[in-house]
This record gives structure tokens, C-alpha cells and sequence, in this order.
């Protein structure tokens, strides 16, 4: 069930464009009209996330966990930041590419620090606190609900289903991105499955992402 449910859960906010139409009709500038696009698409992802995981948590698995992946018990910060510190020289040097350059910060790439209808003070954390709750997210329905939830039934043999649907999901990215989402799925699979908590994953994804983010901006500033 946690798996079928996971699965109409990506489908239905795959699917679902009727904002995107709104948006079209009632804006006429590209800048403007993928700004707005972007920011209702992550909100979207929310709602279409936790509302029905949210519903089966309630009737099926209140009595037996706290809402999948959102419990401290077992929980360390220390690895976590032990990791991103790792990754950082990485991203530094990554962020000297200019096929990286290319594709981030994906704010400026999409040309949104030529907007006029908000302030750019405001309109970068905007966009950047939504590009996050897209991560934070994928956390909670791959790791948080396909594992925990199925855990209860299948215990550790839940992780393979739910690395290779996260493969899946990955789909129409590089190849390079696709084959390697499922060995870090898995990995995070194995964390969560034994901490019973997505922080860790929520804090590497997050750091990763807001990293090359401010390292691609430090280096479009710097030309």
C-alpha cells in the first residue's frame, strides 16, 4: 500500500498543470511567468505530499510512529555536517566549471534577477525556500514514508523498492545523475531505516544544494 500510495502521490503532482495554464494567461512576462510557476509549483508539491500521507499516517500508523521520518530519537547532527564539510572542497571545485556555471545558481539561469514585479531582496530567499521544500520533500515520501511506513510490514527489504522508484523519479535527468540516485537512495534508505529519522537526508540535500547555489553566485558576482 505505502509504495501504490507513494506512486499516485508522484503522479498526481507530475500531472497536474492546470496552475501552469492560470499562470500563462495571467502573465505575460517569461521572467515573471516561470518565477510564479516555479514558486506554485513547490508549494503544490506540499500539498499533494502531505495531504494524502498525512491522511494514511492519521488512521493507519498514528498509534504505531511519529509522522514518518520526523522523529529526533536516534537523530545525530555530527555525521551529517562531517559529510557536507566533505562535499564542500568538491563543490568549490565543481563551481570552477563552466558546465557547471551553466546550470546554476538556477536563479540567475533562469533569469529571475531581471524581475521588476518583486524586489530582489526579496524574490531570492522566496525562490530559494521553495527550491528547498522540493528537497525536503522527496525526503519525506522516499526515505520518511516508503520506508518507514513499508518498514513496518517488510522491514529492510523496503529500501530496494523505494531506490528503485527514487531511480525512476530521476528519469530524463543525465544518465550520470539517474544511475548514481539510486545508490545514494539506497544509502539514505539505510540511514533512515536505522535512525528512523529523514534530518540527516533533509540536511545533506539541503547543504549540497544550497551550496552550489551560493557557490555559483559568488562566482557570477565575481565576473
Amino acid at each position: 500500500m505505502p509504495v501504490l500510495l507513494a506512486i499516485s502521490v508522484l503522479t498526481l503532482d507530475e500531472a497536474f498543470y492546470f496552475h501552469l495554464e492560470w499562470i500563462q494567461y495571467h502573465v505575460e512576462v517569461l521572467e515573471t511567468m516561470t518565477f510564479i510557476y516555479r514558486c506554485a509549483q513547490s508549494l503544490g508539491t506540499v500539498f499533494f505530499y502531505l495531504i494524502p500521507i498525512g491522511l494514511y499516517w492519521f488512521f493507519v500508523d498514528k498509534k504505531k510512529m511519529p509522522f514518518y521520518g520526523f522523529g529526533v530519537k536516534k537523530f545525530k547532527v555530527k555525521p551529517y555536517l562531517i559529510m557536507l564539510a566533505c562535499m564542500f572542497p568538491l563543490l568549490l571545485a565543481a563551481s570552477f566549471r563552466d558546465d557547471f556555471l551553466q546550470n546554476y545558481p538556477i536563479y540567475y539561469n533562469n533569469g529571475f534577477n531581471q524581475l521588476t514585479f518583486i524586489p530582489q531582496w526579496l524574490a531570492i530567499p522566496l525562490f530559494e525556500l521553495c527550491y528547498g521544500l522540493n528537497f525536503i520533500m522527496v525526503e519525506f515520501l522516499f526515505r520518511g514514508f516508503m520506508v518507514i511506513a513499508l518498514a513496518e510490514t517488510i522491514g529492510i527489504n523496503a529500501i530496494l523498492p523505494m531506490a528503485t522508484v527514487y531511480c525512476v523519479f530521476h528519469f530524463g535527468k543525465p544518465w550520470g545523475e539517474t544511475i548514481s540516485s539510486f545508490f545514494g537512495g539506497t544509502i539514505l534508505g539505510v540511514v533512515t531505516y536505522n535512525s528512523r529519522s529523514i534530518y540527516g537526508g533533509i540536511m545533506v540535500h539541503l547543504g549540497i544544494a544550497f551550496m552550489m547555489e551560493l557557490l555559483a553566485f559568488l562566482q557570477k558576482c565575481s565576473f
